[in-house]
């Protein structure tokens, strides 16, 4: 078989009905780069291992495995011990991928970039049982993840971008040694804490909108009910563990956070026009009660974070890594700035974000201040920043307007 580039890490409990549409979409890729499948059993009592076995012995890439600690965190781990590509790209069992997902997926991680890309998000969209309508819990699921889908610095808590793991690749090498996922959260958070650890230590998470991942929401009421609880757990005490170690003033650190809710329920009272709609609040107001219950919770019972993954939280990158940050960026991060790019995909310009969470500080580089940060932070003359906006050496009222720039960042320390 040909060399492996690629893993997809699959993390399954109790999902018999749901795996073999997941390996059917997966089957079915068209990617010019080798991959494996690994799924991973975590306890399922309805016969997903069995299954998923029969299934992965139709295919020479498949392979199914056993966690038996409890939490698709571990689950992940495991898997991605067991990997052997160079990206490593999680999912979940109840998904279905588009045909080129592997490649979207992977290729902007194994592309050389100007900036230090060690992960990428892809495109989630909602899908639905085929043997019935959507129900109303379903419809609102459906609104909702759309709406964290569009504006991942909104979802709760607010801090820095992020991406779910059931469509995450990541640089293998990156994965390893910054840890992994964290066990102690063990069924949510555990994504956004390790985006939010990849970040603070100096590397940029990208998106991938043509990575597209269809993900099937539950209709249950009870379900919703017990999904937000859970989420507000884990959450509030991610946003505990951040205040703490990076001892972030609590107003500010929660800014955001208020902002972004404050955004949804203003673009829910105005789409509220229709019966449906009405019925939508009313889960919102059951949605609000869970979480509450889940913050009271995470206070009564607070979890433990491993005390091993506390200093890349704090953005003490380890020393291995160190050397895949370009002088520049390096640089930022040691001034304790965070960075990602802004724009709808790695394919595009766009903007820097520019964000240092002691100070609550922001600064944004519009797509001519950030290439010619690059050059200058590189060492790069005026001459050179003009050639890398397509303009002339010789224009003097160019070379001025770089001259001014580079001063005025100089004057904020944002270069070498």
């Amino acid at each position: 078989m040909a060399r492996t580039i690629c893993s997809v890490i699959i993390s399954a409990k109790n999902e018999a009905q749901r795996v073999e549409a997941c390996f059917h979409s997966l089957s079915r890729q068209r990617s010019p780069y080798p991959f494996e499948v690994i799924l991973v059993d975590n306890g399922s009592t309805d016969g997903t291992y069995a299954l998923a076995t029969r299934l992965a012995k139709k295919h020479k890439n498949f392979h199914v495995i056993r966690e038996r600690k409890p939490g698709s965190a571990s689950a992940r781990n495991r898997g991605a011990l067991k990997a052997r590509g160079k990206i490593l790209l999680f999912t979940d069992a109840d998904c279905r991928h588009s045909p080129t997902w592997v490649r979207e997926m992977s290729r902007p991680l194994l592309t050389p970039s100007s900036y230090p890309l060690a992960a990428v998000g892809g495109r989630t969209v909602s899908d639905f049982e085929k043997s019935k309508s959507p129900g109303i819990v379903e419809r609102y699921l459906d609104q909702l993840f759309d709406f964290w889908e569009k504006d991942r610095l909104s979802a709760f808590p607010a801090f820095l971008p992020w991406a779910p793991t059931c469509n995450l690749a990541v640089k293998a090498q990156v994965f390893r040694e910054l840890g992994g996922f964290e066990p102690s959260w063990k069924n949510a958070a555990y994504d956004v804490d390790f985006c939010w650890r990849l970040v603070l230590c100096g590397f940029v998470l990208g998106y991938a909108p043509k990575a597209e991942v269809r993900h099937l929401r539950r209709g249950s009421l009870k379900g919703l009910i017990r999904q937000m609880e859970n989420y507000s757990f884990y959450n509030q005490s991610l946003l505990n563990t951040y205040e703490s170690l990076l001892r972030l003033p609590k107003v500010k650190a929660r800014q955001e956070r208020l902002m972004g809710r404050g955004r949804r329920a203003l673009g829910l009272l105005t789409s509220t026009t229709s019966l449906r709609e009405v019925s939508y609040r009313g889960l919102d107001l059951l949605s609000a009660a869970s979480q509450v219950k889940g913050d009271i919770e995470s206070r009564l019972f607070p979890l433990q974070p491993s005390p091993k993954l506390n200093p890349t939280r704090q953005g003490k990158t380890p020393r291995t890594l160190e050397k895949l940050l370009p002088e520049g960026y390096a640089f930022l991060h040691r001034e304790g700035w965070a960075y990602w790019k802004d724009s709808p995909s790695v394919d595009e310009d766009g903007d820097l974000i520019l964000f240092r969470p002691q100070r609550h500080e922001r600064f944004r580089l519009n797509e001519s201040a950030w290439k010619i940060w690059e050059v200058k932070a590189a060492r790069g003359q005026s001459e050179d920043a003009a050639l890398a906006l397509g303009q002339s050496r010789e224009n003097p009222d160019i070379l001025r307007d770089i001259d001014e720039l580079t001063l005025d960042l100089r004057t904020r320390r944002l270069l070498p």
